[in-house]
């Protein structure tokens, strides 16, 4: 999977499925849009994520062989957390002062 496209509420996902593993690692290009509408959480997705969605199917090309899917909505398992703010670890002391020697 390529890294999504976003375009206000619309996130484009182009993807590839085949049957075998094997034939997803040696895919070199997509043969499905996804078009997700009203989940911006989706856009969070980063290339190579292995989503599940459900959609319309609304067209296909032949030659390239090529799905195209509408008002999909990706299963929410397959939805990376989104990122807080850093974490700042705890504060650290600075190193005690030697006491003057009183010789």
């Amino acid at each position: 999977m390529e890294p999504p496209m976003v375009e206000g509420d619309t996130v484009t996902l182009n993807v590839f499925r085949g049957a075998t593993p094997e034939e997803i690692e040696a895919a070199t290009m997509s043969n499905m849009k996804v078009k997700i509408d009203g989940q911006p959480e989706a856009k969070r997705l980063e290339k190579d994520a292995v989503v599940r969605f459900t959609g319309t199917l609304t067209g296909y090309t032949q030659s390239p062989f090529m799905l195209m899917w509408d008002k999909a909505k990706i299963n929410m398992e397959d939805l990376p957390e989104e990122k807080g703010p850093a974490k700042k670890g705890p504060a650290k002391k600075a190193p005690a002062k030697k006491a003057p020697s009183g010789n």
